[in-house]
């Protein structure tokens, strides 16, 4: 029993330790960031996240970086030069702890927003089957944001990949939004980055701002 309590004992604040050491350690960019993203060409790059408040990270993409303090809410922001279209490159997240986010591209990036028009897929129009078969460009990249309703502003957007345009990927990818980066690309001969955020039978009401809708006594009451 002596020997079980002494164990006891001694596990705990190795746990505790072992957990400081990692929250000490965290550094995280928002979910919008990941492996495979297209990033928005000739401006101003404005990079964020997570980590221990009070750590001094460096941020470095295609030769440039900046620094930057984590607050005390645990935020963090930098903002980065200018880049031409190009890639692929690497960002480095550099802190108590090193993030890599892999195979960036940068390029013109396009948001989808929309109803059920803009949401259907690639995969269940008419030539759907052959356009997800056939070879596809790999400069063409779409992040589709899980849809997920909140009567507040959400600082971040649940976990989602960015999803190269490769034969087999493409079905998921919004159809409209597919062919208009096809368009765009041939015209413009940049990378191109899609965020989806469509969602078939939203309202436009669900789209304004809070503080606008508390403004409307129609809006007001659903809202609070």
């Amino acid at each position: 029993m002596k020997t079980t309590a002494l164990m006891k004992k001694t596990a705990i604040p190795l746990v505790l330790a072992l957990l400081a050491g990692l929250a000490h350690a965290e550094v995280r960019l928002s979910e919008v960031f990941g492996e495979h993203m297209v990033l928005q060409r000739d401006r101003p790059l404005n990079v964020w996240g997570h980590a221990t408040p009070g750590q001094m990270l460096t941020v470095e993409l295609a030769g440039h970086q900046a620094r930057t303090r984590v607050g005390a809410d645990g935020r963090w922001r930098v903002q980065l030069a200018a880049l031409p279209a190009g890639g692929p490159h690497r960002l480095r997240v550099s802190g108590d702890q090193t993030v890599e986010l892999n195979d960036v591209l940068i390029g013109d990036v396009w948001l989808l927003g929309g109803q059920s028009n803009m949401e259907f897929t690639l995969g269940g129009t008419d030539t759907g089957p052959q356009e997800v078969a056939s070879p596809q460009n790999p400069q063409l990249r779409q992040l589709r944001v899980p849809l997920r309703a909140s009567v507040r502003p959400e600082a971040e957007i649940a976990p989602a990949p960015w999803v190269v345009a490769e034969p087999g990927r493409v079905g998921d990818f919004s159809a409209i939004g597919y062919h208009f980066a096809r368009q765009m690309q041939a015209v413009q001969g940049v990378p191109i980055g899609l965020i989806d955020t469509a969602w078939g039978g939203s309202m436009l009401e669900t789209w304004v701002r809070r503080d606008v809708a508390l403004q409307d006594p129609d809006l007001a009451p659903a809202v609070r």
